[in-house]
């Protein structure tokens, strides 16, 4: 701890703890951990603190510092020693701002820093449960629907406030429905969270993409960028693959390069060479973020099942889009002007939707165009807005904990 304190500065600081349940060893491989950073335009000193990692040294970038509570162990005890170790970080680095993404456990964690501090939490969301059980019949973390739908509510209520910024799409209309969450809703005009690291960024307001005047002469690449888990419906891909070599007969070269890794990489890995399509998949795995500019400079299209950051960073770069119209996605993108829809789960509709921007050139460089533009105009952090976000977010903290309806 001797290197966090000497980060501290003066008391009158401000300060921003962001905690997570994720370890932080695979946010360091996912590789956009950095975004965080974008927080410093909002708060003088911001923390990062994940609930375990096999690293017992703090990381110190800028202003930001990420640290681990655990150092390896069964997750379950780290979990039992959240609140513990929360309330003790929280009380050596004077911290008075929280925000957590974590829908089933923050109220556990904050726990003894609600009780014995009286400090408060902000929740922002970052999934939306329900979806996940309708469109990849999976939970957050295995356990019965009703037990997590019983933890969410219970972290909405146990939350002093709920943040969500207005190019969330359907995020919005769902916490604005949610009983446990409208009364302490407050919708932002962009947060960190849905910021690509600044690395990125540069990158990407640099990048000119290569002159399309007609059909891709030889291959057609295709690009998927995320975590292989189940309930990213990565299968989906696969699958849409299949529809596209079957139908072009060989006339046409598809191929698909998934970046990411996860668990499911080998399942996935079974499910091409049992569809017949192995020789036209590319699992490429991790690659940093700064780096994923060349990769989306290099395909002709981006596809996404179910992406968040992603499928954001592939507007910022200009890439014609085909995605599912789900999740928050319908609220931002319009079909037929910077984005092709299929509806969800309909990975026949998203091969369509392929064939169609291969066949059409004009509608590649007006969807290119049509994208770039409104991502930049959303995707960012506007200077005059810095100020009012981090001062609102300390507001949020501040609030006492109430009953939503009362």
């Amino acid at each position: 701890m001797s290197e966090i304190k000497r980060a501290v500065q003066s008391e009158n600081s401000s300060a921003l703890c962001l905690f997570s349940l994720i370890d932080l060893e695979e946010m360091l491989a996912k590789g956009n951990i950095w975004y965080v950073r974008h927080y410093e335009a909002l708060f003088d000193r911001v923390y990062v603190c994940y609930l375990y990692s096999s690293r017992t040294r703090a990381i110190t970038r800028g202003n930001t510092t990420l640290i681990a509570f655990g150092s390896g162990g069964p997750k379950f005890l780290n979990m039992l020693l959240a609140p513990i170790r929360l309330l003790r970080v929280a009380s050596f680095l004077n911290l008075s701002t929280f925000l957590s993404a974590d829908l089933l456990f923050s109220w556990w964690s904050f726990l003894l820093l609600r009780l014995l501090k009286k400090r408060r939490f902000v929740l922002m969301p970052v999934c939306m449960p329900h979806e996940l059980f309708r469109n990849g019949g999976a939970t957050l973390i295995g356990l019965p629907r009703c037990v997590e739908r019983i933890l969410v509510r219970t972290s909405f209520f146990a939350s002093s406030g709920v943040a969500t910024i207005r190019t969330a799409g359907a995020y919005v209309d769902w916490l604005t429905s949610y009983s446990a969450s409208r009364e302490k809703l407050r919708i932002f005009p962009v947060l960190p969270e849905t910021l690509p690291s600044m690395g990125f960024l540069a990158k990407a307001w640099n990048l000119s993409r290569k002159d399309d005047d007609g059909s891709p002469a030889g291959t057609f690449r295709i690009l998927y960028v995320g975590g292989l888990r189940k309930e990213k419906l990565v299968d989906h891909l696969v699958r849409m693959l299949k529809c596209l070599v079957e139908g072009s007969m060989g006339f046409i070269s598809y191929r698909l390069r998934i970046v990411g890794d996860g668990p499911c990489r080998e399942e996935l890995e079974t499910l091409a060479l049992s569809l017949g399509v192995q020789h036209c998949v590319e699992f490429a795995g991790a690659v940093s973020n700064e780096s994923l500019v060349e990769e989306y400079a290099a395909a002709d299209v981006f596809v996404s099942p179910l992406t968040g950051t992603s499928l954001r960073e592939a507007a910022l770069c200009a890439m014609p889009l085909v995605a599912y119209g789900i999740d928050w996605v319908p609220g931002v993108f319009t079909d037929g002007e910077d984005i092709l829809l299929a509806e969800g789960g309909d990975y026949e509709g998203l091969a369509k939707r392929v064939e169609l921007l291969y066949d059409d050139a004009a509608l590649r460089r007006k969807l290119s165009g049509n994208v770039r533009e409104l991502a930049w105009r959303l995707f960012a952090m506007p200077m005059d807005a810095r100020e009012t976000i981090g001062k609102e977010l300390e507001r949020m903290c501040s609030l006492e904990i109430r009953v939503p309806g009362a």
